[in-house]
C-alpha cells in the first residue's frame, strides 16, 4: 500500500513538472515575439537617424554652396522626422498563483478503501468444564488430561502426581486449586480478524491540476507611445477654440489615456481659470475671472453654477471631506462654504490678512493660505469650524517659510497629512508636517528644469506623490512624499500648465495657459549682434504668463527666454517698432532688443501689460487636459 502511494506521488510530480515547463515555454514565446517587435522598432529608428545625419550633411553642403537652385529646392523634413516610430509598451504577463483546494487535490490523488469493523471470533473459546474431582484421579500414579483439554492445547500437558497411598486434606486443597486454574486458562480472549485497507489511485485531471497551480495573466495588446515617460497617446487632437465650454472627446479618448490629452478647448465664460477641483470622478468645479463658480461634467455640460455672496471673484475653491464647496474671497476677507446652494461665511479674517489658496483636510479641518495686506508676510492657518487652531509662518530659526509678494501660491494636504505649498515667488515646493515643522523644500530637478523652477497648481495622489504644474519647462513635476524627483509629464502639446487637480481614479485635470504669438523681425542692435540674431530675419515672439520668448519662424526651438520679472522696460518706439530692455539677470545679459511688427501691435502691448501686472493672470486662452498618473 505504501508503495502504491509513493508511485502515485511520482506521477503527480511528473505532471506538475510538465505544467511548470509549459508555463515557462509560454513566457519564452512571448519574450521572443516582443523581441521581434523591438528589433524592428530599433531598425526603423536607426534608419531615421541615418536620414537625419544625411540631411544635416546636405544642409552643411548647402551652406558652403553658391548654388541658389539648391537652396530653393530644399524642403524641410523636420515635421517628418518628428514623427518617430511609435514606442511599443510591452509588458510580460504576470503569473497568478491560485489558492490550493486541498480537498479537491486529495480526491484527484486517490483514496483508501473503507476498513471493516473488527470482528471477534469465539470458535476457539474453551467451553468445556473440568469434571468432578474424582474423574481425573485414578488408581494409577498419573493424572491424564481429557480429550477436550488436548483439543485446546498446542502440546499435550500432563499433571503428574505420585500416589502416596493417602488422600490427605492438603492433597484435596492442591487438587481444588489446580482445577480452578485450569478452568481460568481455558477461557482465552477472543481472536480478532484484522484486514488492511487498499489504496485506490485516481486518474489525474490535468486541467483541474493546472487551474490550482496557477496561470499567466492575459497580456494586453502593445500600446503605441510617443512619450515613454507617460504612456499611450490615443490620437492627435486639433482643439478648436469656441465661445463656450466644449469637450472634443471620442469613445476611445474617454478611456482616460496616460498621455496628455486635450479634452476641453476653451472656457470663454470664465476667462482664465484660477482653480479646479473634482466633486467626483465625472464632475468638476471651476472658478475663474468672474463671480461665478461652475460645475461641469466631462461632456462639457453645465450642471450648476453659484454666484459668490459678495459678487467678487473667488481666489480659490476646494471640497471638504463631506463634499461641501469652499471658496475664498480676498476682497471680502472671507472663507465661505456652500451647502445645498446656501452660502455660509466660515470665518472673516482680521483686517491685516486676506485669504488666498484653500484646501480641505482628511480630518475635516480647513487650511487657508493667507497673505498680509502689505503683501510682506505669508502664513498657513488651520481652522476647525470657524476657530483658528494653528498658524504656520516661520521655520525653527524664525525665518519665513514662504515668499512674500503678489505671486500665486497654492496649497494642498498630502495623504500622510503633510501640508504642501507651491510657492511661485520662491520657485519651490515647501512641505511641512502636520505640526508645521519643515520637512523639505523642492526647487526642481536639474535634469528636467531649464532655468527657473516656477510651480503653480499643486495636487497629491493616492500614493502620497506630489504633482505640480510648472510653466517654465511646460510640464507636470511628480515628486515623492520626501521630495525626491520621480518624473515629469511633458508633451509637445502641453503648454504652460497653470492649475491642476486629481480625482480618485488617478485622472489629472489641467488648466493651462496658451501663449499669444506674434510675428516679428529683428532690428540690428549691439545686443542682437552679440547674440547672432540675424538682421531682418523672421522670428516669433511668444508672450506667456511669466516670460517673453523668441523663437524661429516655425518654432522649432526657443532661442531666447526673457523672464518678465527681469525685464526693465518695454514699449513702442514707433508704431511698428517694439523695444524691450533686458536686465542683467536675463540669460542674454542686459541690453536692448528692437523688433519690427506689422500688425497686432495693440494686442502685443496688452498681452505683456496683463502678464506684467500679475504673472498669474493675463490675457491668454486656457486649455484643459486629462492625464493619468
Amino acid at each position: 500500500m505504501a508503495t502504491d502511494i509513493d508511485a502515485q506521488g511520482k506521477v503527480w510530480h511528473r505532471e506538475i513538472d510538465v505544467i511548470i515547463k509549459h508555463l515557462k515555454s509560454e513566457v519564452k514565446k512571448i519574450e521572443s515575439k516582443q523581441m521581434v517587435v523591438l528589433n524592428k522598432q530599433q531598425e526603423e529608428t536607426n534608419q531615421i537617424m541615418d536620414e537625419i545625419e544625411q540631411t544635416i550633411l546636405d544642409l552643411k553642403k548647402a551652406l558652403d554652396s553658391n548654388d541658389i537652385n539648391f537652396v530653393y529646392a530644399y524642403r524641410s523634413r523636420n515635421n517628418e522626422f518628428r514623427e518617430m516610430p511609435p514606442d511599443h509598451s510591452l509588458s510580460l504577463p504576470r503569473f497568478i498563483p491560485e489558492n490550493i483546494d486541498t480537498k479537491q487535490l486529495q480526491e484527484q490523488f486517490g483514496s483508501l478503501s473503507m476498513m471493516p469493523d473488527l470482528t471477534y471470533e469465539n470458535e476457539f473459546a474453551m467451553k468445556t468444564k473440568v469434571s468432578d474431582d474424582d474423574s481425573i484421579y485414578e488408581n494409577d500414579s498419573t493424572v491424564k488430561t481429557t480429550d477436550a483439554e488436548n483439543s485446546l492445547l498446542d502440546e499435550p500437558k500432563m499433571i503428574v502426581a505420585r500416589n502416596t497411598g493417602r488422600y490427605t486434606r492438603k492433597s484435596r486443597v492442591i487438587h481444588h486449586d489446580v482445577v480452578k486454574r485450569n478452568t481460568e486458562f481455558r477461557n482465552l480472549p477472543p481472536e480478532v480478524n484484522v484486514s488492511l485497507p487498499r489504496f485506490h489511485s485516481q486518474k489525474i485531471d490535468t486541467k483541474k491540476l493546472q487551474e490550482q497551480f496557477g496561470s499567466l495573466s492575459s497580456m494586453s495588446d502593445s500600446m503605441y507611445e510617443n512619450e515613454s515617460a507617460m504612456g499611450n497617446l490615443v490620437s492627435d487632437v486639433n482643439a478648436e477654440y469656441e465661445n463656450e465650454f466644449t469637450i472634443n472627446t471620442t469613445g476611445k479618448e474617454a478611456s482616460m489615456p496616460k498621455e496628455p490629452k486635450i479634452i476641453v478647448a476653451r472656457n470663454a465664460g470664465q476667462g482664465v481659470l484660477n482653480s479646479l477641483v473634482w466633486l467626483n470622478d465625472n464632475e468638476i468645479w471651476t472658478s475663474g475671472q468672474d463671480s461665478t463658480i461652475k460645475l461641469y461634467n466631462l461632456q462639457g455640460e453645465l450642471l450648476s453654477s453659484i454666484q459668490t455672496k459678495s459678487g467678487n471673484w473667488p481666489w480659490d475653491i476646494a471640497i471638504t471631506r463631506s463634499g461641501d464647496l469652499l471658496y475664498t474671497d480676498p476682497k471680502d476677507r472671507t472663507v465661505n462654504k456652500v451647502r445645498s446652494n446656501q452660502i455660509q461665511v466660515v470665518t472673516r479674517l482680521e483686517s491685516w490678512w486676506t485669504p488666498r489658496s484653500i484646501c480641505g483636510t482628511h480630518t475635516g479641518d480647513i487650511l487657508v493660505l493667507e497673505v498680509s495686506y502689505d503683501e510682506k508676510q505669508t502664513q498657513v492657518v488651520r481652522y476647525t469650524d470657524s476657530s483658528k487652531k494653528q498658524t504656520i509662518r516661520v521655520n525653527r530659526n524664525g525665518k519665513p517659510l514662504y515668499s512674500f509678494g503678489y505671486y500665486n501660491k497654492f496649497i494642498c494636504e498630502n495623504k500622510n497629512l503633510d501640508i504642501c505649498v507651491s510657492d511661485y515667488g520662491a520657485g519651490a515646493i515647501v512641505v511641512v508636517n502636520q505640526t508645521g515643522k519643515l520637512r523639505f523644500i523642492y526647487t526642481g530637478s536639474p535634469g528636467t528644469t531649464e532655468g527657473l523652477f516656477l510651480p503653480s497648481g499643486i495636487a497629491t495622489d493616492s500614493q502620497s506623490q506630489i504633482l505640480t504644474a510648472e510653466s517654465n519647462s511646460q510640464c507636470i513635476h511628480i515628486i515623492d512624499q520626501d521630495g525626491q524627483f520621480l518624473r515629469d509629464i511633458k508633451h509637445n502639446d502641453l503648454h504652460f500648465p497653470r492649475v491642476l487637480c486629481m480625482n480618485n481614479s488617478g485622472n489629472i485635470f489641467v488648466a493651462e495657459w496658451e501663449a499669444q504669438v506674434f510675428d516679428v523681425g529683428v532690428q540690428e542692435t549691439e545686443t542682437s549682434r552679440r547674440l547672432n540674431l540675424e538682421n531682418g530675419a523672421n522670428y516669433k515672439l511668444f508672450v506667456t504668463k511669466d516670460s517673453i520668448d523668441l523663437g524661429d519662424f516655425n518654432r522649432q526651438e526657443i532661442k531666447i527666454k526673457w523672464p518678465l520679472k527681469y525685464i526693465r522696460r518695454y514699449g513702442f518706439h514707433t508704431r511698428n517698432l517694439f523695444m524691450l530692455e533686458a536686465g542683467r539677470r536675463c540669460e542674454t545679459g542686459e541690453g536692448c532688443f528692437n523688433f519690427f511688427i506689422d500688425r497686432n501691435q495693440k494686442e502685443l502691448k496688452m498681452a505683456i501689460d496683463n502678464a506684467a501686472y500679475d504673472q498669474s493672470e493675463g490675457a491668454f486662452s486656457v486649455k484643459f487636459r486629462t492625464l493619468r498618473n
